[in-house]
């Protein structure tokens, strides 16, 4: 069953634009569930969160960093404006894998919805 969290992450997510068929939007719930859990793996996305996630699907970490960052593009552009309200800020480039997981993580953390 899945958790109010992780449907919250994946509203979010769609709502950015992402869709679920692309594989790195799975992998970015994921990633993104990790952090909310412990957010210290922010710090290390390349060394811990990536082959963590890649472990979780059964994948290599660089097939992780690279849907993820497919799913980042995508993001970028079809809605950066959401993007920057999430963000609280004004974007100038496309976010990085760590960026855009800090944003949203802390966007889920400020709006009650790190349930």
């Amino acid at each position: 069953m899945k958790s109010p969290r992780e449907e919250k992450i994946k509203e979010l997510l769609r709502r950015l634009g992402a869709a679920p068929n692309y594989t790195g939007f799975h992998y970015l719930v994921e990633a993104v569930l990790l952090c909310t859990e412990e957010e210290s793996k922010l710090l290390s996305v390349t060394k811990t969160l990536y082959p963590e996630t890649a472990r979780h699907f059964s994948v290599s970490p660089s097939a992780i960093e690279r849907d993820i960052r497919t799913v980042i593009k995508i993001i970028w552009q079809r809605n950066q404006s959401l993007l920057n309200e999430i963000a609280g800020y004004q974007l100038t480039k496309q976010p990085t894998a760590s960026q855009l997981l800090s944003i949203i993580v802390g966007y889920m953390s400020l709006s009650g919805q790190n349930l």
